[in-house]
């Protein structure tokens, strides 16, 4: 019998270990860096283009990182006030167009804090001390003899100097020759712990803050007909029987086709006219999606390994456990929309205004696309209605470019609630086998795990197919996110395949995160029953030496929830998860739930969450992040789903994709502890690892059996 040779033993045969650092590095001469968001390193004096004091006496902040909802504009100005001794009145957090400041990062991976913190410190520092030293040079006072007040600086003799004097008409901004300035009285100011998110009150009344509120003269409203299929492409196109009255421009390019229309009405009524024919041999299937994952051959035949100890687990299993988790949408609120404007005169060639998580990569890929320089493209960043990890590509943005260049005019491209669902990328199905063996008196000792998983960073909606074949001997970082065990076992091992899906996945908040640990913390809770041990002390026996924060965690949401174990009732039960994102971030979280077996319903009652992400800037903000994942949490175990129904995916609009809403929201109690001297590091996505398996292990302790499949049905 011949064995088929594994890429996984392909690669340990070769010596060849490749990772998608080393495949990035390998292939960047081509196109692999562009079809990525950007994750350049923060240079030595990009930072010196982020602040300037205006002439106004007003500070002006450039932010580096997207303002996706995650409330880091606030947190941002929250800093400065502190370093510069001003109101948090006196500054101004703006997104940025790509022509004002250097390249940042894109935003995601809860990110923003971690490597952001200390350099808007120091240049909040630097700029203080800047201006400390021009106002003693104004005033003609020894350095030491200078203070500042909030808004002059003050000499000993009683002269003053304003802010707007300093700037006497000109904007000051930071020159990197002015880093070694003397050291000045670190400003006095009384700040807030926390302030609200940046705009709230505009948000609440509806004041113009996204790409969609964009008006420019001479607008046109754009769109592409889509497929009727999943994988469909489009053959021919025939606009012959589009009524002209008010169609502007039509657009063929062999690949799409496209109107462009005076009104937002008019465009949806001409698309339906648009006659198409379709190529629609490669229809996707849920059954033959489902078959891919499969999981089939032992673990070690998987391809990637994530751990694996010299000792293998043995055979025989106390616990052997399978969990199925569905396709996921992004389902943001606000669809993307895009304007672009192509210049004949002195300017950019091009611009574009967007939402987006990465203005710079959105650049990048339009100025390639049309053969640009970068510097001939800007894009406007707006703010964003919704990222969680959606708006990290290129889409909308090159469709708006496409159209404004054969209309000669700008453009907007809005997308619809279909094309958010159908043209957008989702999370990943993944399906998981854990088998699992403790000793009588609850010790861990072997741990298997495989899992197969559609991509989440080497994927169709980020590369073409030739890209992706350079990638598939490397292991997805994005896929094997959350998947290394926290508990210590003798005999263990982790692998997982990823499959290549015929709907575009990508990253959703966490990545491989959440259903990675949904699965370990829903076999732990199941060993634990298996053994009569209560399960939140069976965690704690088991968690490696190492991670004393997640203990820590895990006792402080016992004491805060009063737990008393399972504490199952006719009609109530509680559970209890844990987990580690990215490293990190630690949190535990302990869910109250109501179930009525009668209607086969359940209701999340309270959801009590401990939380370490080091040291916490604006406490309020980190826990409404935290909020929106305990809640993204209990839409994943209780609602959310994507199947593929008749070549297509099963949701058009959010009717036919239940979020939650007010109604399922329960009371949540939130601790945030923070480690003496501890960084600071990412909230945004961490206790979304935690919260979904809580919920389904206080059902399962209800039902007495695990839940193995997503969305929970009892």
């Amino acid at each position: 019998m011949t064995r088929q040779l594994s890429r996984r033993a392909f690669l340990a045969r070769t010596g060849w270990t490749a990772t998608g650092l080393t495949i990035a590095a390998t292939v960047s001469g081509c196109s692999l860096v562009p079809a990525l968001p950007s994750r350049n390193e923060l240079g030595e004096t990009d930072a010196f283009t982020w602040l300037q004091l205006r002439p106004d006496g007003r500070f002006l902040f450039c932010s580096p990182r997207q303002e996706i909802g995650q409330g880091i504009s606030s947190t941002f100005k929250l800093v400065l006030a502190g370093e510069l001794g001003v109101a948090l009145e006196q500054i101004e957090v703006i997104a940025p167009d790509t022509s004002m400041i250097a390249q940042a990062k894109s935003t995601v991976g809860s990110e923003s804090i971690k490597d952001f913190l200390e350099p808007v410190t120091k240049i909040g520092h630097i700029m203080s001390s800047a201006l400390h030293a021009r106002a003693a040079k104004r005033l003609e006072t020894p350095h030491s003899e200078v203070t500042f007040n909030g808004t002059e600086f003050l000499s000993q003799g009683g002269a003053s100097l304003s802010l707007e004097e300093l700037a006497a008409g000109n904007a000051i901004l930071l020159d990197p020759s002015e880093v070694a300035v003397s050291p000045h009285p670190k400003p006095s100011t009384a700040l807030p712990n926390s302030i609200p998110t940046d705009r709230i009150t505009d948000i609440v009344t509806g004041t113009p803050l996204f790409a969609g509120d964009i008006k420019l003269p001479g607008l046109a409203y754009g769109a592409f007909v889509r497929a009727p299929q999943l994988g469909a492409t489009l053959s021919t196109a025939s606009f012959s029987a589009v009524p002209q009255e008010q169609i502007l421009a039509n657009y063929f390019d062999g690949e799409r086709a496209g109107l462009v229309a005076t009104t937002q009405s008019s465009l949806t009524d001409a698309l339906e006219t648009v006659e198409t024919t379709w190529d629609a041999t490669a229809t996707a299937d849920q059954k033959a999606i489902d078959t891919s994952l499969a999981l089939t051959e032992p673990v070690s035949d998987l391809e990637h390994s994530v751990l694996e100890t010299s000792d293998k687990p043995h055979d025989n299993s106390d616990l052997d456990l399978s969990i199925s988790i569905p396709f996921a949408a992004h389902a943001a609120i606000e669809p993307r929309s895009a304007i672009a404007r192509w210049n004949d005169t002195a300017g950019p060639a091009l611009e574009i205004w967007t939402g987006t998580q990465d203005a710079f990569y959105v650049r990048s890929h339009i100025a390639k696309h049309f053969g640009l320089g970068e510097d001939q493209v800007v894009v406007y960043s707006q703010r964003v209605g919704g990222g969680f990890g959606a708006r990290t590509l290129c889409t909308v943005e090159l469709e708006a470019a496409l159209l404004a260049k054969q209309a000669q005019r700008p453009v907007k491209v809005q997308w619809t609630r279909p094309d958010e669902f159908q043209e957008g990328f989702h999370r990943p199905p993944s399906r998981h086998q854990i088998k699992a063996t403790a000793t009588e008196d609850g010790i861990l000792t072997d741990w298997s795990h495989g899992f197969k998983s559609g991509h989440v960073i080497f994927t169709s909606a980020a590369m073409p197919p030739w890209m992706q074949a350079l990638t598939s001997f490397a292991s997805d970082p994005g896929t094997a996110r959350g998947a290394h065990l926290p508990y210590a076992a003798d005999r263990s091992e982790v692998a997982f395949s990823d499959v290549r899906m015929p709907v575009k996945t990508g990253p959703w908040r966490g990545l491989g995160a959440a259903p990675n640990n949904f699965a370990i913390e829903t076999a732990i809770d199941q060993l634990a029953a298996n053994k009569g041990i209560d399960p939140l002390e069976f965690r704690l026996a088991n968690l490696q030496s190492d991670h004393k924060r997640l203990s820590t965690c895990l006792t402080n949401v016992a004491q805060k929830a009063d737990w008393q174990g399972r504490a199952r009732t006719d009609r109530s039960a509680r559970g209890v998860a844990c987990g580690i994102y990215k490293g990190v971030t630690y949190v535990a979280v302990i869910a109250d739930v109501d179930i009525d077996r009668d209607t086969g319903t359940f209701q999340v009652k309270r959801l009590t969450c401990t939380h370490d992400c080091g040291r916490v800037i604006n406490a309020d903000q980190v826990s409404a992040q935290i909020e929106g994942n305990l809640i993204w949490g209990l839409g994943m175990v209780k609602s959310e789903e994507l199947t593929v129904k008749n070549g297509r995916l099963s949701a058009d609009y959010l009717g036919d994709y239940q979020i939650p809403t007010i109604a399922d929201a329960p009371d949540i109690s939130i601790e945030l502890i923070e480690p003496e001297n501890a960084a600071p590091v990412g909230a945004g996505e961490a206790a979304i690892v935690a919260a979904g398996a809580a919920i389904a292990n206080a059902v399962a302790a209800f039902t007495g059996k695990p839940v193995t499949q997503l969305p929970l049905r009892l």
